[in-house]
């Protein structure tokens, strides 16, 4: 769909320049032949709740065979056949033309906000140079892209290529092409910071990539949702990674932390645990973020992972008995029992049958509590309705396009054992919805195809009667509406079935709604909650505010003041229930508050670097210092609230070069300050500093960065800490 969609919209923007919709714009920029435009003069807007982005603009240039600046430095060259496009931060080498080149910028451009949500940082370098991805129409295509880069050649299906710094993968399905470009990405967003992967231990490594690129998209509203782990689509690392852990003896997490690298299924696993609660998503991404900026690629990784684990989690014994309690309550709502099915949005679709057989995927879902637990269906659906007030009911309820012509095949759902469903409900060539009993004549309902666009057919099991009600659209009264009876036994026997999606047909779509689907399972009904968007990455209902609030806290210890420890677990608290927030937005915008923290950090006693830390991550501030061609640039993150002032002072082995004055405030992502600066000499390495000295909230703080440049290397090539 998203292809389709793209080509068409493509083709009109070579002629009109713009693709408009009230949602989004996607711009394909004209520019001169040869000319790279800057990566910060293209737009690329997204819109982040938690975990899901949507895409507000992008703009992307084709560049043809003009080679544009990369981390990968001079090691990604041209192809035959293959031509480039750009957007903000990425460059693609593709031959399989603009509309896919959109789709696939698009989804980088959707997923990068989230990555620097988890490792806590971004890069200056951004300012002038992208993030290279070469992707191929095929395995044979790819190998000669390989080949032509002096590269060894790639066998699967992706690869982020060490000292290239550059991602290749060649075209499979549209799920799989997704999850690989995903699954690279995180390799490739940690090589363009720091150079390697290698300070990573053991599960991590493939677990967060697993975890990130286990997805939903939805391509009608451009909105890409990460770190997705009940989900249908192949690679369920969910259903696999509970089999392994049971056939393994269910091992304690020490044990397969200790081991290193589990299989994938276990590595995301792990990952998504020291993840499962909002405090513990801070400790992660504290953990991804200090790993990335402190590890050196030649010690040995585990030392500082112990460490780490030890002093954000606890004692070992402490997480086993987490983990085990966590792994019991994980149940896989989708397993796939014959080839196959994808999913898009809340959308189920159905792929190519293999050998002629139907595709089958049981549906499992939770009850009780454990349906709205933050790791079940997480995802954004469409809100469902919630069973009727009369206990003894089943009720089953499913989505489907109504297509104005038909088309081939059958969808739809049994319940009961293989072979002998107890009721079967499906569509029939995308407009005619039947509903079998045994031993009974079918409900035929048929919507009228000239109005509606998609059908939601509810099915009510009582005592004597199951009632059956199509309706079109979004209508609240059903257009169309039988009945047939039944006894007792078989409502029962309904309650306790298992649900099969069954489809005869590639590209079949069904949305079931098995479970009640809360209106926002996080915010509950408090206003403000539901007014206060949830900071990229985040899985829990926790204002932007937690995170520098929590990292403060953490850089002080035991000598954390009162006043700040307060404000953390009131935080904490209201992401822990849905009652009334107790400390709600117009609190947090309010300067004195975050005033009278950064007082009660200064004036704590801890030492001056433990505090000077604690300020820094209490403003979100932090400073980053990179070579353009002809200059030095000092970029500085802006504070979340209030203004910063000061001095940015440049030195040169230790010689000072410039003072430049800095403001600015939350209104800005960056601050950024240059200076000209000339190659360096040929009878030694250089060492170029950038140190900041600021007030913020009344208090002072400073952020140093620093350079080592080295003769002889490329201006545009010195890269990493």
């Amino acid at each position: 769909m998203m292809h389709r969609v793209l080509s068409f919209i493509l083709m009109a923007l070579l002629a009109s320049g713009a693709w408009r919709c009230p949602a989004r714009e996607i711009v394909l920029r004209s520019v001169p032949a040869g000319v790279v435009p800057q990566p910060e003069s293209l737009a690329a807007t997204v819109d982040i709740c938690g975990r899901t982005s949507t895409l507000r603009q992008l703009e992307i240039a084709a560049v043809g065979r003009t080679i544009p600046r990369t981390f990968s430095r001079n090691l990604i060259g041209n192809t035959d056949g293959f031509t480039w496009t750009v957007s903000r931060h990425f460059a693609l080498k593709t031959d399989m033309g603009t509309a896919q080149a959109g789709e696939t910028l698009a989804l980088l451009e959707l997923a990068l906000p989230h990555l620097e949500a988890i490792f806590g940082q971004s890069s200056a370098a951004f300012a002038d140079r992208r993030m290279a991805f070469v992707f191929a129409s095929s395995r044979p295509a790819l190998i000669q892209a390989m080949i032509s880069d002096d590269l060894h050649v790639l066998r699967q299906g992706g690869i982020t290529q060490e000292g290239y710094w550059g991602a290749y993968q060649y075209a499979g399905s549209p799920y799989q092409n997704r999850y690989i470009i995903l699954h690279e990405l995180v390799h490739l967003f940690q090589y363009c910071l720091a150079g390697n992967t290698r300070q990573f231990h053991g599960f991590f490594i493939e677990g967060i990539a697993d975890f990130f690129s286990s997805h939903v998209y939805d391509p009608d509203r451009m909105r890409l949702t990460i770190n997705v782990l009940d989900r249908a689509p192949i690679h369920n690392h969910l259903a696999a990674g509970l089999a392994d852990w049971q056939a393994r003896g269910r091992p304690a997490f020490s044990a397969l932390y200790t081991g290193g690298a589990a299989t994938r299924g276990l590595d995301v696993l792990m990952t998504a645990f020291l993840q499962s609660t909002p405090s513990w998503e801070q400790n992660w991404q504290l953990y991804c973020s200090r790993t990335l900026r402190t590890a050196r690629p030649d010690a040995d990784p585990r030392a500082l992972s112990d460490r780490l684990i030890a002093s954000l989690y606890g004692d070992w014994d402490t997480l086993d008995q987490a983990f085990a309690a966590w792994m019991d309550g994980r149940q896989a709502t989708f397993q796939q029992r014959a080839y196959g099915f994808d999913q898009e949005g809340d959308w189920l679709v159905s792929l190519p049958p293999v050998n002629g057989q139907e595709a089958l995927m049981e549906l499992q879902p939770a009850h009780g509590s454990q349906a709205d637990a933050p790791f079940v269906l997480d995802f954004p659906r469409q809100p469902g309705s919630a069973s009727p007030t009369a206990s003894n009911a089943f009720v089953l309820r499913f989505r489907v396009p109504v297509q104005p012509e038909p088309v081939a095949g059958t969808i739809g759902l049994r319940l009961g054992p293989p072979g002998r469903p107890l009721l079967t409900a499906a569509v029939v060539s995308g407009q005619t919805a039947v509903v079998t009993l045994p031993g009974q004549a079918s409900l035929i309902l048929a919507p009228d195809t000239r109005r509606a666009q998609t059908a939601t057919l509810r099915l009510t099991a009582t005592d004597s009667q199951l009632h059956v009600a199509l309706f079109e659209a979004s209508s609240t009264t059903p257009g169309i509406e039988k009945t047939a009876p039944i006894s007792p036994t078989l409502r029962d026997e309904l309650h306790q079935a298992t649900a099969t999606l069954f489809a005869t047909h590639p590209g079949l779509r069904l949305a079931p709604e098995l479970w009640p689907a809360a209106a926002d399972r996080q915010t509950g009904s408090d206003p403000n909650r539901q007014r206060q968007p949830r900071p990229a990455a985040s899985r829990f209902s926790v204002p932007d505010a937690l995170g520098p609030i929590y990292r403060a806290a953490w850089e002080l210890g035991q000598q954390a003041p009162a006043t700040l420890l307060l404000v953390r677990n009131l935080l904490l608290a209201d992401a822990a229930d849905r009652g009334p927030a107790r400390l709600p937005p117009s609190e947090l915008d309010d300067e004195s508050l975050w005033r009278g923290m950064a007082a009660a950090i200064r004036d704590c006693p801890a030492a001056p670097e433990p505090r000077q830390a604690a300020l820094r991550a209490l403003a979100g501030l932090s400073l980053d210092l990179t070579l353009l061609p002809d200059q030095a640039l000092a970029r500085l993150a802006a504070p979340g609230i209030g203004t910063v002032r000061g001095t940015l002072h440049w030195t040169l082995n230790g010689r000072p070069l410039r003072k430049q004055p800095i403001r600015g405030g939350s209104r800005d992502r960056w601050i950024d300050r240059s200076i000209p600066f000339a190659s360096a000499a040929a009878d030694g390495a250089q060492h170029l500093a950038a140190r900041a000295e600021l007030t913020w909230m009344g208090v002072d703080l400073s952020l140093e960065s620093t350079l080592v440049i080295h003769p002889g290397i490329p201006r545009w090539d010195v890269l990493g800490p």
